[in-house]
């Protein structure tokens, strides 16, 4: 059975969106430029109540928001991202570098979090991993869907343990280079055919190598 994933192949870079959360402007201005640079769109807010109005009314890849901010903090932000769309991934700053801070964020879902101040190179090395984990994520779970949706289709109920094994193991992603189990039965048979005979060849006018 042949699966393809919907808009097959990730987004562009130009096509990620990053909301960036920090009510210093200065700072800021200062990440929003190097991630514009770098070819992502940036919408660049100050506060977290501005950053849950562009979460509710566009497309959001990556939060990328200060943990310690007036009024609401990173960490509410966090929460509240998560209870809108929770694969949006957040990454916290910090500038008190507070390892309990860290910690707590991670454990309350936070993707990663960066040291203020934020060091530009780390800062790209970061996003570009949380966006492919993202990416890696969203395709695993629209082909799991897509298998899901065919064996329904087919009549079969993936509630028995052995469709859902089943399941399970076609959606799984497949190491690059291992051939699939019906290419592997091929190569076999391929291998174990006799090789012509010679005899015969020459019995149907063939020429005889000497």
């Amino acid at each position: 059975m042949t699966v393809r994933l919907p808009g097959e192949g990730r987004r562009r870079v130009a096509e990620r969106l990053i909301l960036l959360v920090d009510d210093e402007e200065p700072q800021r201005r200062v990440l929003a430029g190097f991630l514009r640079k770098a070819g992502y769109e940036v919408e660049a807010v100050g506060s977290a109540d501005e950053a849950l109005t562009v979460v509710s009314a566009r497309t959001v890849d990556l939060v990328l928001t200060d943990l310690r901010m007036p009024g609401k903090t990173g960490v509410d932000l966090l929460d509240a991202v998560r209870g809108v769309n929770p694969e949006i991934p957040v990454v916290v700053m910090t500038a008190y570098g507070t390892v309990a801070s860290a910690v707590d964020a991670m454990k309350r879902g936070a993707a990663d979090y960066l040291g203020k101040p934020v060091d530009l190179d780390e800062l790209e090395v970061l996003v570009t991993r949380t966006l492919e984990r993202r990416a890696l994520v969203s395709e695993n779970r629209a082909l799991r869907e897509q298998v899901e949706s065919r064996y329904r289709l087919a009549g079969l109920e993936s509630g028995n343990a052995r469709m859902q094994e089943a399941i399970n193991m076609a959606a799984a992603p497949r190491p690059a280079g291992r051939p699939s189990s019906s290419t592997a039965r091929a190569g076999r048979a391929r291998s174990s055919s006799p090789a012509p005979s010679t005899t015969r060849a020459r019995a149907a006018g063939g020429p005889s190598w000497r």
